[in-house]
């Protein structure tokens, strides 16, 4: 252990020799370890500090175009806001104001640039922050004081414990309060950013997303989407009517389809009986079809039939019209006869010739009966 210490270079570096003895120097190396730790631990607070500094220089550029004025300044000015005073930096004053006129006023009024400028009374704006714990001091003066150096100036701070140590104590007492309590403050501070960065994000994605002709192109197409949106409900509500229709119309399809197949099973029956009907049938369909073949020649016979009889009947009408002639003929000349006979007394009573008479019209009678039976 002895030869490893003897040999590490930096032990040799505090000592300032090739040759180190750790017992007989342990006292002389710690003391020189405790202030090289010491230093480091300072540089690195000053390392910190100037990382800081430069993060608050890099913002302010970036937000206002200038470098940011001291803490103890944004301090005094972030109370008076609070307390509805209206205040600026000195330096963004100037920036604002008198830019031109800025280097000649920061050799003429450097603590005033270095300040905070009011617009109303130093002296009610210093009561308003009474009691405010500000490390350096800060000269409050009017917005006049560039123009005019004669209005009054007052100054806020510095603590005490720059200069009391009965109040350094009680400052340190703060600082390590705030400093136990700096953490919890940082993650708060950085869960914050993120939200807000995340924010932000989502908020340059919705703006990303906006059309050319802007929001009021996109209420329109809301607007558009919205009707689409309704017009879209009412199709869909009357599809649905449609379908419920659709299925009640099914339903009495599948009904009806039911009742058909009943009505066709027993239409088949019905057709399986009449086949049997037609096969016991056959034997006598066929002598009918030939009698219905035969039919042509029964009608034409028929015809011929009835014209004959048609010539027969004319023949009697002629012959009872001649007939009826004859008797009438005849009855006339027996009234001639008997007017002619009257002068000769009674005659004997003769039946010959109407005798004779019936007995041709009962052959005209037999010969049509045996005609037209």
């Amino acid at each position: 252990m002895k030869h490893g210490l003897v040999a590490d270079g930096r032990l040799r570096q505090l000592a300032q020799s090739d040759d180190v003895d750790p017992f007989a120097e342990a006292d002389d190396l710690r003391t020189a370890l405790t202030r090289t730790v010491a230093a480091a631990d300072a540089a690195l607070l000053d390392l910190r500090v100037e990382g800081i500094d430069d993060e608050r220089a890099i913002a302010g550029l970036e937000a206002d175009g200038i470098l940011p004025p001291r803490p103890a300044v944004e301090q005094v000015v972030d109370a008076l806001v609070g307390n509805g005073i209206g205040a600026q930096p000195g330096w963004r004053y100037l920036s604002e104001h008198h830019a031109r006129d800025a280097a000649a006023i920061v050799a003429r009024l450097p603590d005033v640039a270095d300040g905070v400028i009011v617009y109303g009374d130093p002296q009610v704006a210093a009561h308003a922050v009474d009691g405010l714990a500000v490390a350096d001091p800060v000269v409050v003066a009017r917005a006049t004081v560039f123009s005019d150096p004669a209005p009054e100036r007052v100054v806020i701070g510095p603590s005490s414990a720059r200069y009391d140590s009965a109040a350094a104590a009680e400052e340190l007492d703060r600082r390590r309060t705030r400093a136990a309590t700096r953490g919890q403050r940082l993650r708060a501070l950085t869960a914050g950013r993120q939200r807000d960065e995340a924010l932000a994000a989502r908020l340059a994605a919705l703006l990303d997303q906006v059309p050319a002709d802007g929001v009021e192109g996109l209420r329109a197409r809301i607007a558009a989407a919205e009707a689409a949106a309704a017009r879209a409900a009412t199709d869909l509500a009357e599809l649905v009517q449609r379908e419920d229709e659709l299925d009640r119309r099914l339903e009495d399809l599948a009904a009806e389809s039911t009742e058909r197949q009943r009505d066709l099973a027993g239409t088949r029956d019905a057709i399986t009986a009449v086949e049997a009907v037609l096969i016991d049938e056959r034997d006598v369909a066929a002598p009918a079809r030939a009698r219905l073949e035969a039919l042509p020649s029964l009608i034409a016979a028929a015809g011929e039939a009835k014209r004959a009889a048609d010539r027969a009947i004319a023949t009697a009408e002629a012959m009872l019209d001649a007939l009826r002639r004859s008797r009438i003929e005849l009855e006339s000349r027996q009234r001639g006869l008997a007017v002619d006979r009257a002068p000769l007394g009674p005659a004997t009573p003769s039946t010959g010739p109407v005798e004779a008479c019936m007995a041709a019209l009962h052959v005209v009678d037999a010969a049509l009966r045996e005609q037209f039976p």
